[in-house]
């Protein structure tokens, strides 16, 4: 199953999106208003808390910084928290070493194998 792949075209101006920051390996996701809706970027809050997103090709629209962590913006607080446990799935999936999945039977590992190919 391939992730659906937002754009700036899927958001409005005056809708709510979600931005999520990681800081120190803590994830927040926070509410925001679309400010406006550009060819280019979707822009957030105003002034200094202004920010700037562009396409990423993937779930999410990413930040336009010019230093530190970006965020990722989404439509929807539960696409947020979706990414967030998908994230940490890939990292429990690539932490199982094979003396862990050789305690799995063959059964188990044919069903898991046939589910992500």
């Amino acid at each position: 199953m391939k992730t659906s792949v937002i754009t700036i075209r899927d958001f409005v101006k005056g809708n709510k999106a979600y931005s999520l920051t990681t800081k120190k390996g803590k994830s927040t996701i926070t509410e925001e208003y679309v400010q406006k809706v550009g060819r280019t970027y979707v822009t957030t809050g105003t002034g200094y808390s202004e920010r700037r997103y562009e396409n990423w090709d993937s779930e999410f629209l990413h930040e336009k910084v010019v230093y530190g962590e970006s965020a990722l913006l989404f439509k929807t607080k539960e696409d947020a928290e979706q990414y967030l446990e998908k994230c940490d799935l890939c990292v429990w999936l690539g932490n199982i070493s094979v003396n862990k999945a050789s305690s799995f039977s063959l059964e188990q590992l044919r069903r898991v194998k046939e589910i992500l190919d």
